[in-house]
C-alpha cells in the first residue's frame, strides 16, 4: 500500500511539473513579415523584411529613420552594411543580426513580437519600448 501512495505522489508531481510549464505562443508567421512596414507612432520609422535568403535559415532586411537616412542611402554604397540586417523568426521573437560597414562582425539581438498579422506588427525594441508598424507594401 505504501508503494501505491509513493507512486501516486510521484505521478502527481510529474503531472504538476508538465502542466505548470508556460508554453510559448506562436505569434504570426514568417510570411506575415515579408514586406515594407512603416511606424504608426513615428511615421519616419521604416523596416523592410525581404524574402531574399541571406544564408540558410536567414533572410535580408533593412531599417531606417528618415530623420537620419533615406532608403537610397542603404541601397547605395552601404548595400548590406549599416542599416541592413539578417533575420529569422522564432515563435514570439525576431532574431536580427545587424550588419556593419566597418567590419564583418555582426551584432545579434532578439526583438520580442507582441503582435503580427498581414497588416500590423508590434515589436519591442532593444530599449524595451513597444513599437507598432503597419504594412505599406509587399517585398
Amino acid at each position: 500500500m505504501k508503494r501505491f501512495f509513493y507512486f501516486a505522489a510521484l505521478c502527481c508531481m510529474i503531472m504538476f511539473t508538465f502542466s505548470s510549464c508556460e508554453k510559448e505562443k506562436e505569434i504570426g508567421t514568417t510570411a506575415n513579415l515579408f514586406g515594407r512596414w512603416q511606424g504608426v507612432t513615428d511615421s519616419q520609422e521604416y523596416m523592410v523584411f525581404y524574402s531574399d535568403v541571406a544564408e540558410e535559415g536567414w533572410y535580408w532586411g533593412k531599417e531606417w529613420n528618415t530623420n537620419d537616412k533615406t532608403e537610397d542611402d542603404l541601397d547605395g554604397m552601404d548595400y548590406h552594411g549599416n542599416g541592413w540586417f539578417m533575420w529569422q523568426k522564432g515563435k514570439n521573437y525576431i532574431t536580427m543580426r545587424n550588419m556593419l560597414n566597418a567590419s564583418e562582425a555582426q551584432a545579434a539581438i532578439d526583438r520580442k513580437l507582441s503582435a503580427l498579422d498581414d497588416k500590423n506588427m508590434t515589436i519591442v525594441n532593444n530599449r524595451g519600448v513597444a513599437i507598432s508598424y503597419t504594412k505599406i507594401g509587399a517585398k
